[in-house]
């Protein structure tokens, strides 16, 4: 068993990782197997340890490690990471911890599900949804807090959002004439149709 310092890794024609290390004193390990766990991948940087098993000219790595980039954990936990402190943390508490220096994707070819009973999305900037359709059930109650909403209908303009018992109050409302008297309602009805209306339950 050799304790070796990795130089280079690389996959070759059949798909099978290949490295390059110093071990022994004076010993180069050239273009050799790097065996690694079903359904993980890694290819750890330059400078990086590992360990090779040798039979004859038979040359193995089996393990690889990096305490330059290791992030530090305690008992009962789990981390993969990466040299540029990406990682995704397994924590004590049943918490699951991903950190991303850049960016995060997540791509499902048919359906996404995010189950809990607290869910919480905080950005810095902005928040887009784009689909087809997009439904929102909230069985007690449903809040928008923002000083300013705008909202596009089928006449692709925007429209501001008005009250559905402002309607009534429009259509019917008279002003004082000239001759001590009120003027009639208005000719031309305000309806759903042209407004953008919002309609409060139990009022």
């Amino acid at each position: 068993m050799i304790r070796a310092i990795i130089q280079a890794i690389a996959d070759t024609l059949h798909n099978v990782r290949r490295f390059t290390a110093s071990g022994r004193p004076d010993e180069t390990i050239t273009d050799r197997e790097f065996f690694q766990q079903y359904g993980f991948s890694s290819s750890p940087q330059p400078g990086a340890e590992g360990i090779v098993i040798n039979n004859g000219n038979h040359y193995i790595m089996i393990a690889t490690e990096d305490r330059r980039y290791r992030i530090p954990i305690v008992a009962g936990e789990v981390c993969i990471y990466t040299d540029e402190g990406d990682n995704i943390l397994f924590q004590r508490g049943k918490q699951i911890t991903v950190t991303s220096g850049n960016k995060i994707v997540a791509n499902a070819a048919n359906e996404a599900d995010v189950t809990a009973p607290v869910v919480n999305i905080t950005a810095a900037t902005s928040v887009t949804v784009t689909s087809p359709t997009v439904t929102v059930n909230a069985s007690t109650q449903c809040e928008i807090s923002t000083p300013l909403l705008n909202l596009s209908g089928d006449r692709s303009a925007l429209r501001t959002l008005v009250d559905d018992r402002l309607l009534a109050i429009f259509n019917g409302h008279t002003h004082p004439d000239a001759q001590g008297g009120n003027t009639g309602t208005p000719s031309q009805a305000l309806t759903e149709a042209n407004t953008c209306t919002s309609k409060v339950m139990g009022a």
